[in-house]
């Protein structure tokens, strides 16, 4: 049997384009008019069941110069992921020596919207130059409301020149037909198009069935069946050997519905029992086979009676001579599919004939055969078709490690999405399995909840059950996860040699991820060489598959960044991007690219930093969204330093859209805390503490990532400088490095000591400052890291002047003191250039800089609100009452349509309003807006 699987398990029987049937007459007006406006961006052959859509398309593209591709769609293809994964194993055979990069979008936990989609899809399908075809065949299965209309819609809008687009559907869809015919982009064939005329009918049945129909009687059928080609077909299987062919034609009545169950019924009633009765029963598989179809059929309710059993292979070979509605689904002769109409006939007929338990049975037949062959999909399908959700279950908890080893997350997720809830919270093993899912996709919060059930699950086993020492071994994994989440010291996680020993062999995503928690206890004791041997040495010592050799070298590169080795860093981090780059691991690269980039940056490298953070946002949907709202906020630091303040807070804005369609709990509170942070390196102070009512800033305790929102909060209350603040500062930073220390993260204690010494400085505790900022330098000395004094600005420089000043044999204090004067005279001379550049971090710490995107703005009455609208909100709204659009809005300001809005969210929740019109109505009635 052919290998089934790719990506995201595709049915390449899917992918097969319909052979054509010796007997199907050439329909050459049709042809004809296919070609000749072959040039439209669209062909729409839309008719009713059994018209012959699929077999004009496929004769077409068989006689066309051009490669075609070719997608059966089904209920399942609604799914925008799976849509897309069928679209690009459709088209990527045509063209092998090209590089898709939206295939790494099947990677991600979680799709980014429709739009982002069709971004990637078009930059990858405005690359091909050769002309070909895509046809998607039963489009009418992709559902109302589906994304999947809005990613087609996209590419319509704005179509490849190399792509002709064929759907073939039994109604119309939800896309902009009206438009494209209005542009004259659109062929159009419908039922009236299709209708055999009688001289065509007449000639099908003498080609086929040898019977010779008078123009009379081919005219009466012709009007009976209205030219319908499937009626026709069953008509002339009905027909054979008959006499008086139109007295026959004339017991023809009702509907053309009608007609086919008729007929059908009077083909199927010459059939032999044995023959039927498979022919009903397998009418519940989508796809069938030989050895499948036997399978059932020797399960059959006769079992055991001493009938002669159905030879398989014969009732194939049967079927496919006789063409009675079997449709090939590869080159092979091996898979096949009923016609959908005639399935539907035969399913109707099985439950009239058969009782649920029967109809139930089968389902759970074609189950075991399924799970047999490894097709777990179809697998789990059939046993929930069946009622049988413990079998459902049972294949999930069987084959889950399989995915989990090969970076499948997506396609888990699925599975679980199938199981009812209830089932699966009920379930100890699939409750660790969503742990997992959630830790991939960055839902912190998530694991923990899954991991306190599952231990309360654990506690109902019995120690002697088959399954309570997998789940152990997963639960103690899974607690020490958790335990570097909230930044729990090592005396509070257990022993992850034990979970080693509990784990079964095949467990290498858990296996892995215990490993590196051994190393990560090393590294939190001290001895982060001990911790990267041994990671180290797990990935030269076993066969692992890629991706979990990936994950491997990225989390070297988390533990080396959380002890500030540089070397370290750039060496797991590379080697991560590099397998993740050739084997289409976006999610770990995601991740690896994030650590380069901040490591560079905080060296002070930052063009070497940029390209690393962009590639972050490029492929924001394949990466957890907090790596991106981090790498967002980097980039936007080192804008801020470039003298762009605009270009820093629209960069970490344009994650808004991205963090919501992935479901991330934390990142847009860390975006707004980044917009604080944006503000005090401003010096805009007051603007700083607007921004920070409502404000989570410990959302998340300080882990391994750059940016802190913690130490926002303490910069605000050094901005205050009062006695009372300037202590609760105090306070809060001892806690915290106290809390950093017992766990060795020496990346963010730079951060809190450096900021420490400031706060000692201004209140006059000197001796202390210069011992806190020595002890921030020589954290930072092993690797170079020099950023994290530079953003501190003018106070930061006069310290280190100080310093230099009483122990000018510091080196490191010596450079770090350049970078901070050279990044001083960069600002200076912007601003001696005429740009508005704030950058001098300095002003943050301790003096208000006036701004005028906190002064009240002249002739605007004060605002009646809890939260004034600021300068640029009063800008927008006034923008709006001139009907302006988001982009129009951002042209006229120079700033970015993601700004737009965010800072349009912003104005509808001070106003309480939900749109535009009410927020001008309302601004207006304030009176902070004059009526136009």
């Amino acid at each position: 049997m052919a290998d089934e699987a790719i990506n995201m398990h595709i049915l390449r029987t899917k992918l097969q384009r319909p052979p054509l049937a010796p007997d199907i007459l050439p329909r050459a007006r049709l042809l004809n008019q296919l070609n000749e406006e072959r040039q439209r961006t669209l062909t729409l052959i839309s008719a009713p069941a059994g018209y012959g859509k699929s077999t004009l398309a496929s004769r077409w593209v068989a006689t066309c110069e051009s490669p075609s591709g070719w997608v059966s769609l089904d209920e399942r293809d609604s799914d925008l992921r799976t849509f897309l994964s069928y679209v690009l194993a459709a088209i990527q055979p045509l063209f092998p020596e090209t590089t898709f990069r939206t295939e790494a979008l099947l990677e991600a936990a979680h799709l980014p919207s429709a739009e982002d989609v069709a971004r990637y899809l078009l930059n990858d399908l405005h690359g091909i130059t050769d002309t070909f075809i895509l046809v998607l065949d039963d489009y009418y299965h992709v559902q109302r409301g589906s994304h999947v209309h809005d990613l087609v819609t996209e590419i319509l809008a704005h179509p490849p020149q190399a792509m002709h687009l064929v759907l073939l559907t039994r109604r119309d869809p939800a896309l902009p037909i009206a438009r494209l015919r209005g542009l004259g982009q659109l062929t159009e064939i419908r039922a009236n198009d299709l209708r055999f005329t009688s001289a065509e009918a007449a000639a099908f049945l003498q080609e086929k069935f040898k019977i010779p129909v008078d123009d009379d009687t081919a005219e009466l059928l012709d009007t009976k069946i209205e030219g319908w080609a499937t009626g026709l077909r069953l008509a002339g299987l009905y027909l054979q050997n008959r006499k008086d062919l139109m007295t026959q034609v004339r017991k023809l009545s009702g509907s053309s519905q009608h007609i086919a169950e008729y007929l059908a019924a009077e083909v199927l009633s010459k059939l032999d029992p044995e023959r039927l009765t498979c022919l009903i029963e397998t009418s519940i598989l989508d796809r069938f086979c030989a050895p499948l179809c036997r399978e059932m059929h020797q399960h059959g309710k006769n079992e055991g009676r001493g009938q002669q059993k159905l030879d398989a292979e014969l009732f194939v070979q049967w079927l496919v001579n006789a063409n009675l509605f079997v449709v090939p689904l590869d080159n092979q002769g091996y898979w096949f599919r009923y016609h959908h109409l005639f399935q539907a006939f035969l399913q109707n007929m099985l439950r009239k004939q058969t009782g649920a338990d029967r109809i139930a049975e089968l389902h759970l037949i074609a189950s075991n055969w399924f799970a047999g062959n490894g097709l777990i999909d179809e697998a789990i399908q059939h046993a929930l078709a069946a009622g049988d959700n413990q079998v459902a279950v049972r294949l999930v908890v069987e084959h889950r490690y399989d995915l989990m080893n090969n970076a499948q997350y997506h396609r888990l997720n699925n599975w679980l999405a199938l199981l009812p809830r209830d089932i699966v919270a009920e379930t100890p093993l699939l409750v660790t399995t969503q742990a997992i899912t959630a830790w991939v996709s960055g839902q912190r919060g998530d694991v923990a909840t899954h991991t306190e059930q599952a231990k309360r699950l654990l506690d109902t086993l019995s120690p002697e059950s088959s399954e309570y020492a997998i789940l152990q071994g997963e639960i103690l994994t899974l607690h020490n996860v958790v335990s570097a989440l909230s930044s729990q010291p090592a005396s509070v996680w257990v022993d992850a040699h034990k979970a080693l020993e509990l784990l079964p062999k095949k467990a290498l995503f858990f296996q892995m991820m215990a490993i590196a928690e051994m190393a990560l206890c090393h590294q939190m004791k001290g001895d982060l060489s001990r911790g990267v041997k041994l990671l180290k040495d797990e990935l030269k010592a076993a066969d692992l598959p890629i991706s979990i050799q990936a994950r491997g070298w990225f989390y070297l590169c988390i533990f080396n960044y959380m002890d500030c080795n540089t070397s370290g860093i750039l060496l797991s981090g590379l080697k991560s991007v590099e397998i993740a780059d050739n084997h289409r691991l976006a999610h770990t690269g995601g991740i690896s690219k994030y650590f380069i980039g901040a490591t560079y940056y905080l060296r002070n490298e930052l063009t070497k930093a940029k390209p690393y953070l962009l590639g972050v946002l490029d492929d924001c949907a394949f990466t957890n969204a907090i790596y991106v709202t981090q790498a967002s906020g980097i980039l936007g630091f080192i804008y801020l330093s470039e003298g762009w303040p605009e270009k820093a807070e629209s960069v970490i804005e344009q994650t808004v859209d991205s963090a919501w369609e992935m479901q991330d709990n934390y990142s847009p509170a860390i975006r707004k805390a980044l917009r604080v942070e944006l503000a005090l390196r401003q010096g805009m102070v007051d603007e700083a503490r607007r921004l920070s009512i409502g404000v989570d800033f410990d959302i998340l305790p300080p882990t391994w990532l750059l940016y802190v929102p913690q130490l926002t909060n303490i910069k605000l209350l050094l901005a205050d400088g009062t006695d009372r603040s300037l202590e609760d500062a105090r306070s809060r930073l001892v806690d915290m490095d106290q809390t950093m220390r017992r766990i060795n993260r020496k990346c963010v204690r730079i951060d809190i000591l450096a900021i420490l010494a400031l706060v000692c400085h201004k209140m006059g505790k000197q001796k202390v400052a210069l011992e806190k900022l020595h002890d921030a330098l020589t954290l930072a000395e092993s690797g170079g890291w020099i950023r994290n004094f530079v953003d501190l600005g003018v106070p930061m420089t006069k310290l280190l002047e100080r310093l230099n000043h009483v122990s000018p044999g510091h080196k490191f204090a010596q450079q770090v003191l350049e970078a901070c004067r050279a990044e001083a005279r960069s600002d200076l001379l912007l601003d001696s250039n005429g740009k508005e550049a704030r950058g001098l971090a300095g002003q943050v710490l301790g003096q208000e800089v006036s701004t005028s995107e906190t002064a009240p703005a002249p002739g605007v009455a004060p605002q009646p609100l809890k939260e004034p609208l600021t300068n640029r909100e009063l800008d927008i709204v006034e923008l709006l009452a001139r009907r302006l659009q988001n982009k129009e809005i951002a042209e006229k300001l120079s700033i970015s349509p993601a700004t737009v809005k965010t800072h349009l969210q912003n104005i509808y929740q001070k106003l309480s309003v939900k749109s535009r019109r009410q927020a001008v109505e309302n601004a207006e009635a304030l009176g902070i807006l004059s009526r136009h």
